[in-house]
């Protein structure tokens, strides 16, 4: 993540990205996308790791406990389908 931070900031202090044709040339390069995914991924999985740890310790009844861990799960789910999608939706 913070390799991708880096780079991410590297990238925009040296080629400012100044309208939505930038954009999409900075995301059309397979490596950008590969990186992309490989971050938000990684993204998800610390803030699934963060949210468990947060209910393991604040949340006692088991049912609540285990539904809103479903709910995080499924939320993080639909998250990394619509990057996904956003990531290659227009090779």
């Amino acid at each position: 993540m913070v390799l991708y931070t880096l780079f991410m900031t590297g990238y925009l202090l040296w080629h400012p990205v100044s309208n939505f044709a930038d954009w999409q040339m900075l995301f059309h390069s397979l490596p950008v996308r590969l990186f992309s995914l490989i971050f938000l991924l990684s993204l998800f999985v610390h803030a699934w790791l963060g949210m468990r740890d947060i209910f393991m310790d604040y949340v006692h009844p088991t049912l609540i406990r285990l539904g809103l861990h479903t709910l995080v799960i499924l939320a993080l789910v639909a998250y990394t389908a619509w990057a996904v999608q956003i990531l290659w939706s227009h090779s």
